[in-house]
């Protein structure tokens, strides 16, 4: 594997960037006791460092696997829904990126205890991004579809929780208001 470093945020707006990194295929991923290989599609956080100005800063990145059922080794690694990878892939860079927009801080909570900073939608620790799976009872099918596009093609995503169906929603039949 090779590690990339980025020496220099000055060209990227921190306010607004996500740094996302993908791994390649045949890596497995881990984060405490969960790890890819059980079904860790990604995970996401933060860092603070101190730029070469003295100024306090924090960016935020997002790791997804390489999601693939591997009929050879009969390993599936990640979450792999679609029998294409880069549609696992898509997905779940997608769910990563959703938990990082709605639960940006997540690593900050854990280092400094402050759970003001907590997107989560229950005191237990469910992020936004993980609602819907479990929802489904697991059902990853359910939740990670592909969508038509309006050039009549398809990307795949992850289905959100909808408040206004009380459930899952595709993003197709919301009407839009003008």
């Amino acid at each position: 594997m090779q590690f990339v470093q980025i020496k220099s945020t000055t060209a990227y707006d921190l306010s607004s960037t996500v740094f996302d990194f993908m791994l390649p295929s045949g890596i497995t991923l881990s984060q405490g006791d969960s790890y890819s290989q059980k079904g860790l599609g990604g995970y996401h956080g933060s860092v603070n460092f101190t730029d070469s100005g003295g100024t306090q800063k924090t960016a935020y990145y997002a790791i997804s696997v390489y999601s693939q059922n591997d009929r050879y080794l009969g390993l599936t690694n990640g979450i792999a829904v679609f029998k294409q990878p880069w549609k696992n892939v898509v997905a779940i860079a997608y769910h990563e990126l959703n938990e990082t927009r709605t639960d940006a801080d997540v690593e900050e909570v854990n280092r400094t205890g402050n759970q003001q900073l907590l997107g989560w939608y229950s005191d237990k620790g469910g992020e936004v991004g993980d609602y819907p799976i479990t929802e489904a009872g697991y059902n990853l099918s359910a939740v990670f579809r592909e969508v038509p596009l309006a050039n009549g093609e398809s990307v795949p995503i992850q289905y959100m929780y909808s408040n206004r169906v009380h459930g899952l929603e595709d993003p197709n039949t919301i009407t839009t208001i003008a």
